[in-house]
């Protein structure tokens, strides 16, 4: 339980039943009720033996915590036993309204438990909120199953549909019917969502002249959550007036090519709602070219940036070259020239070709050259583990030396080269 967020007490994550019972229980006479930070992670085996027990004391637990708010999370492994979880699930329908937080990493069927006993109740305090369907041998996830949170949930702020412990086939389909619910609820700040596997077009989306607006939403957050997803019909009716953080990544990491990044349908998004995003992260997303680049130019005001090219092409370095070259200032009046004047923050993955670190040399010369002297730069360096290319190792190893101290000179800040076996991170 927590008070501003602040946990009151948070014990060991792995206790045994009987001392967490002895805990939750004992309560002297003249002391103040025992507020915990979280119940602790058990097995199933132990659910299964002490669940009655559990149960009393959790009612216990939830009764002593006054009127601080509750959040509770359920990250469910392997096969569990789902009737001490309905049992379970029961118990807290009677506490529903001070919950705050509310994360469920479980099966379908576990799901389904929450939604009848849980969403059934007002949730006025219910602020974020996480459904995580993991694998089963029926990974339907139905259309009405989502919308049903939405009327039940008015000061819901963070609302984040996942897969990232599915496998790719596992993807949780979002209909329009389900963004334009969305639209009802006007305190949602942040909304991540997995992507489609939008592929055949087999949702049967009927297109809709009206647009999905989200006027307070201030950060999306789109996953491809396999090498096939792509942006859904819907995206093109969405309009965020407020959209500050735009994050794009991939959790389909070395399988195949990954997700489009699919630049211009993000440009159109920023130019209807007329936002000033301010920071923009890619990751493992494949990107070609000045694809990224014109993503860029549609946010002038931007602040922070995160560019970590696929690892599948490690071959194809076009997308950081061309990011890096449209960064470095060109001309006499490097001033003018200089993109993004506003941008402090830059991090850049698989910087492991010398040509990479000519251009970033470049780039981070031109920026100083053009006044800048607050700027932060971190790099992933990959390294080749090959005894062929020691030297050629030994090289980038003294040019991020290099990088470092000249970077000591010319901007504030303080640089930090550490090595481990994998990548060498240097922040500028």
């Amino acid at each position: 339980m927590e008070d501003n967020g602040v946990t009151t007490l948070a014990p060991a994550l792995r206790l045994p039943p009987e001392l967490t019972a002895a805990i939750i229980s004992f309560r002297p006479n003249s002391s103040s009720l025992l507020q915990l930070g979280h119940l602790p992670s058990l097995k199933d085996d132990d659910w299964t033996d002490t669940i009655n027990n559990i149960i009393s004391l959790l009612e216990l637990w939830i009764q002593n915590s006054g009127q601080l708010t509750i959040s509770f999370t359920l990250h469910e492994e392997g096969i569990c036993a789902h009737d001490p979880l309905c049992h379970l699930i029961y118990a807290l329908r009677q506490y529903s309204a001070k919950w705050s937080i509310l994360k469920l990493v479980v099966c379908k069927s576990t799901y389904d438990s929450f939604r009848r006993y849980l969403f059934g109740n007002s949730l006025n305090s219910l602020k974020q909120l996480v459904v995580d369907i993991t694998n089963e041998e029926s990974p339907s996830y139905e259309s009405s199953d989502f919308a049903d949170h939405l009327a039940f949930t008015p000061h819901l702020t963070s609302l984040a549909l996942d897969n990232t412990y599915a496998d790719e086939k596992y993807v949780l389909p979002l209909t329009w019917a389900q963004m334009t619910e969305l639209s009802l609820n006007l305190n949602l700040r942040v909304l991540p969502l997995g992507l489609l596997e939008d592929f055949d077009h087999s949702f049967g989306v009927v297109p809709s002249p009206r647009q999905i607006v989200l006027p307070h939403l201030t950060t999306l957050r789109l996953r491809h959550t396999c090498f096939r997803s792509q942006l859904h019909d819907y995206f093109d009716q969405l309009t965020l007036p407020r959209l500050a953080t735009l994050e794009i990544d991939s959790v389909a990491r070395f399988k195949y090519s990954q997700g489009e990044l699919g630049a211009e349908r993000f440009c159109a998004l920023i130019e209807r709602s007329g936002c000033s995003v301010q920071t923009v992260s890619v990751r493992d997303v494949s990107t070609e070219g000045g694809a990224l680049v014109s993503l860029l130019e549609y946010c002038p005001e931007l602040h922070e940036l995160a560019f970590f090219p696929s690892r599948n092409n490690i071959s194809k370095t076009s997308s950081l070259e061309s990011l890096l070259l449209w960064l470095t200032p060109d001309g006499d009046d490097e001033l003018d020239a200089l993109q993004l004047p506003r941008l402090r923050n830059i991090g850049l993955g698989l910087t492991y070709r010398d040509a990479s670190f000519d251009d970033i040399v470049g780039m981070v010369e031109g920026r100083a050259a053009a006044g800048l002297r607050k700027f932060e730069l971190t790099l992933e360096y990959l390294p080749l583990v090959d005894p062929g290319r020691e030297k050629r190792a030994k090289n980038l190893e003294e040019r991020l030396v290099e990088l470092g101290e000249y970077s000591r000179s010319s901007f504030e800040g303080k640089v930090e080269v550490v090595t481990v076996y994998q990548p060498v991170y240097i922040a500028l």
